[in-house]
């Protein structure tokens, strides 16, 4: 196979010469998971400020086991929380990865999730959203 040779500016003083070699194989691209069409890590981010503690107990066991029903885990949940700018300061953030797009709102769907959620909406308030990894 032949060479192909381009002379292209790096800057305005100096040239540069660069050689493309046709690829053989398509090894390089094989490990990179948007070739195939896999699908992308999803999270789900929640910013909750809970109102009752005792009451939110319950639905920690119930929420976690849901979670891992639908393949999810927790990066994240409820560690110390630095506000670096804007406001409110957030109380409580969660991050659970998913292993595509389409699962965090099966979870969130899903009757074993909505026994919890009732749970949570009694004691505490928030914001849940689901993100799409950059992968």
């Amino acid at each position: 196979m032949a060479e192909v040779s381009r002379v292209l500016p790096t800057s305005s003083w100096r040239r540069r010469e660069l050689t493309w070699r046709p690829v053989r194989s398509l090894f390089c691209f094989s490990l990179h998971p948007r070739f195939f069409g896999e699908p992308m890590t999803a999270y789900v981010i929640a910013d909750v400020q809970v109102t009752d503690a005792a009451a939110y107990e319950p639905y920690r066991p119930l929420a976690a086991a849901s979670v891992a029903q639908f393949g999810g885990r927790f990066l994240a949940k409820g560690g110390s929380v630095e506000l670096l700018a804007g406001e409110p300061q957030p109380e409580r953030i969660v991050v659970i990865e998913f292993a595509d797009p389409e699962t965090p709102r099966s979870w969130y769907c899903s009757e074993e999730y909505q026994r919890a959620l009732e749970i949570r909406q009694a004691a505490s308030r928030g914001r849940f959203f689901p993100i799409e990894g950059a992968g």
